[in-house]
């Protein structure tokens, strides 16, 4: 993506759709609190991106910040879907462990990035924002 004009945007981010059930405003960092839907990152979880484009209700004295819908630039290369490898949390670091499976992040395993989506156990498909550069191999 390319800008003409002064202060335009060129990031080589991906934009995703998430919910929210909080305020947030433009430039706030988020992280994953459940299936694709975003809160102000506090420091628990990684951070996923930062929100390009707040959420607002129309009203008679015109837009309001609310909470709903938002845009984030998502800090990632993709999303893909894998075949969950045990239960994974959304928003929880996703790696590939020593069982050639997909599973929460720890120190055995290679980070590949964050689930966007949860799987209550094995052999459930869950999307994953791929963060790292880490070789992935097929679910």
């Amino acid at each position: 993506m390319t800008t003409t004009s002064a202060g335009g945007k060129i990031t080589g981010f991906i934009a995703l759709t998430f919910s929210t059930d909080e305020v947030l405003a433009e430039g706030d960092p988020v992280h994953v609190v459940g299936d694709y839907e975003v809160a102000k990152a506090d420091g628990t979880k990684a951070i996923v991106g930062y929100v390009s484009v707040p959420s607002y209700t129309r009203g008679p004295s015109g837009l309001t910040a609310a909470a709903g819908q938002v845009t984030v630039e998502a800090i990632g290369f993709s999303v893909m879907t894998v075949n969950s490898g045990a239960a994974i949390a959304a928003g929880a670091e996703v790696g590939v462990g020593a069982a050639k499976k997909y599973v929460t992040s720890a120190a055995s395993t290679a980070r590949i990035g964050v689930a966007l989506t949860a799987a209550s156990g094995a052999s459930q498909k869950i999307d994953v924002l791929v963060q790292g550069g880490a070789v992935v191999p097929s679910a």
